[in-house]
């Protein structure tokens, strides 16, 4: 990452620029112009600042409290299907795997089945299937350890529509989480929601999220190949996360991308047919959109006009073509004064 910052290099540059003019080198003009165009545009696509360490955000989640027990015996599962009547719950040093499985949660009320993964714990879905009974009765879902998902569809999650923006879906609140080739869809709230987290997604599609096919909150993430689709919000970004959304579409959703108070890449991605908005910022503390294309949304893309890397790329360029000028007038002066 390059550490220089702008006012570095303008300071820098103009230094260079005196040198040439008091010692009569135009050259030196130039090839002060051409360090400050591409150490500029170096100091704009560095990767995202980390998270700061430095900056406390009052999250408070709503979180189910920890069980007591499991009502599965076991700890490995291949080619069942599982009628779910109260908690499966791993424990600390314990490993529970799942594979080509069927999970079916059922109760006579919500979240009266759940999957809680603590704190120490292993979970493994492969090639499985995880869903409700039926629409009225919704199932929570909590990782606080390590979890691995691969190649499943999740379905039917609980999420409490008076704190949709803390509770629901997915819920992640663990530095060591993978999903791929997996489906999220038809949550009461959010499809996924990340607090605190580091989470790698691949090859995954989420849809029809009633609020947010995902939310993130002080977590890193970075999300590769997925499909976001038919959602209230595609993504909700905020709470100084650092999210990489690349290869991805965006589509058919209320709201698009929402994002503040953050880091984010946005790097080809397609975004269409989203309604209020492709992409939403404010406040950010980086941002870089390349490579991304735009069809029959509402707004493509929203945001404060004066960001600091929108600045300093309009200073780049307006710079660049000013002291390319100067240069080539002092250089033609001093040609014909010998």
């Amino acid at each position: 990452m390059v550490e220089a910052s702008p006012e570095l290099i303008t300071v820098l540059m103009f230094g260079a620029i005196l040198v040439g003019i008091l010692l009569g080198y135009p050259l030196a003009i130039v090839i002060a112009f051409l360090i400050f165009f591409l150490a500029g545009e170096a100091y704009i696509f560095t990767d995202p600042i980390p998270i700061s360490t430095s900056t406390t955000y009052e999250i408070y989640p709503i979180t189910e409290p920890m069980p007591a027990a499991s009502v599965l015996v076991g700890s490995y599962f291949e080619g069942e299907t599982l009628f779910i009547n109260g908690t499966v719950f791993v424990d600390a040093g314990q490993r529970l795997e799942f594979r080509n499985s069927t999970l079916v949660f059922f109760g006579n009320a919500d979240k009266d089945s759940s999957i809680w993964a603590s704190i120490g714990s292993e979970l493994i879905l492969d090639s499985c299937t995880l869903r409700s009974s039926s629409e009225s009765i919704t199932y929570s879902f909590e990782i606080y350890g390590m979890a691995r998902i691969n190649d499943c569809e999740i379905s039917g999650m609980w999420g409490d529509l008076e704190h949709e923006n803390f509770d629901g879906g997915v819920e992640i609140y663990s530095s060591d989480v993978v999903i791929t080739n997996t489906i999220i869809r038809d949550a009461r709230t959010n499809g996924l929601m990340a607090v605190n987290s580091t989470v790698t997604i691949s090859n995954c599609t989420f849809a029809n999220a009633d609020d947010d096919a995902m939310e993130i909150k002080h977590s890193v993430m970075r999300i590769d190949n997925c499909t976001i689709t038919e959602s209230g919000w595609a993504m909700v970004i905020d709470e100084g996360a650092n999210v990489t959304l690349i290869n991805s579409v965006v589509s058919e959703n209320s709201h698009g991308i929402a994002v503040q108070d953050s880091s984010m890449i946005l790097r080809n991605n397609t975004f269409s047919n989203n309604r209020n908005y492709a992409v939403d910022y404010e406040d950010m503390d980086y941002i870089l959109m390349e490579g991304n294309t735009y069809s029959s949304n509402t707004v493509d893309i929203e945001g404060p006009s004066g960001n600091s890397y929108t600045i300093l790329c309009n200073v780049i360029t307006i710079m660049s073509a000013v002291f390319c000028i100067l240069a080539i007038l002092y250089s033609h002066k001093a040609t014909n004064n010998t």
